[in-house]
């Protein structure tokens, strides 16, 4: 079995065998400088100017960035430090379970399944120790008066 970087590379790796769609998939991975943007700022962007918190002529654009930017000022250091709203153990273990299941009924090989099981749950739980389960939540945000007044003054 191929030390792989993310399903993608397994996929094309352990299960199709696919040796150059392989090489590439990883040398494109290695290649990646940001391979997933957050989109939290949008999403806090169109909560606030839903509530009516900004001036008609900001762009959306110019709120991400604004909010990029002001985080520390807001107290924000990480991704943890906003208010969030995650999935709870019980759809945790039902999205695990769901994602074993459908990933078995491509491994039908019983020779690598039980290290690729192994390999599913410790990737699951590196994300959902990271927040990746999560949302930051907006109605929260939309509540703070500190955050209501950042937003009015953009």
């Amino acid at each position: 079995m191929h030390k792989v970087d993310g399903i993608l590379s397994h996929f094309l790796c352990d299960f199709l065998r696919a040796t150059n769609a392989c090489h590439k998939s990883k040398a494109f991975r290695e290649t990646q400088k940001n391979p997933s943007v957050p989109l939290y700022p949008d999403r806090l962007a169109v909560a606030a100017y839903d509530k009516g918190y900004l001036r008609k002529n900001v762009t959306r654009p110019q709120i991400r960035r604004k909010i990029w930017a002001s985080q520390r000022l807001l107290g924000i250091k990480s991704f943890s430090d906003y208010p969030l709203v995650c999935l709870s153990d019980s759809q945790l273990q039902n999205v695990l379970e769901l994602s074993l299941k459908y990933e078995k009924r491509i491994d039908t090989n019983e020779n690598t399944w039980p290290e690729n099981e192994q390999l599913i749950k410790h990737e699951f739980e590196e994300y959902k120790m990271k927040g990746s389960y999560c949302n930051v939540d907006t109605k929260a945000i939309m509540e703070n008066d500190r955050w209501i007044s950042f937003f009015k003054y953009i």
